[in-house]
């Protein structure tokens, strides 16, 4: 498995996504756990985070899923089949964003403000900094992390900069921030 999320508002709720499109899921702190696939094309899904007990989204390489029954089934809402995907946040059942591209040159963020019915979608151009993982708060400010860069927000994702270099260009993973302090695993 590649991520697990915890629900903030209730610590019995819990999923984990991974390989070949599959999530668990517990409603019990982990004690006992049930499994659902996501639908093909899914593979190699990176994130997973539910806003509350019911709607939950799972993104990775080829797309982004949605859940609304807490995990049983999914849904494809992935905005185009054209490029690579990695990881995504929302702070609300409908506000959201998700992470695409970044090997190629091209860091493409998609942001949705109805659960992923629709789409928008800003570019940026940095040569090898291919994004992974996002993390957005009420008040608009958000993150973002990409091969040696840290990307910073501040419309709830509409539009994107480089706040910080975070060392060499080698992949990174995974963004966790604690009050002032940012966490970055680096891998390569």
């Amino acid at each position: 498995y590649l991520d697990l999320w915890i629900l903030p508002s209730d610590n019995n709720y819990m999923w984990a996504c991974g390989f070949n499109g599959f999530v668990i899921r517990s409603t019990n702190g982990g004690n006992s756990w049930l499994g659902s696939q996501l639908p093909y094309p899914a593979d190699h899904i990176e994130s997973i985070q539910f806003v509350n007990k019911y709607i939950g989204y799972a993104s990775g390489v080829e797309g982004i899923f949605k859940s609304t029954d807490g995990g049983a089934s999914w849904f494809d809402i992935t905005p185009s089949q054209l490029e690579d995907y990695w990881g995504c946040y929302f702070i609300n059942e409908n506000i959201g964003v998700l992470l695409g591209g970044g090997c190629d040159g091209l860091q493409r963020f998609y942001k949705t403000t109805d659960g992923g019915a629709n789409w928008t979608l800003f570019i940026k151009t940095v040569p090898n900094t291919g994004l992974t993982d996002p993390i957005l708060y009420p008040s608009g400010l958000g993150y973002a992390v990409s091969s040696g860069r840290i990307w910073i927000t501040n419309d709830t994702g509409s539009t994107w900069n480089i706040f910080s270099n975070s060392g060499s260009e080698v992949w990174q993973e995974e963004l966790s921030i604690l009050g002032n302090s940012m966490l970055v695993p680096t891998a390569g």
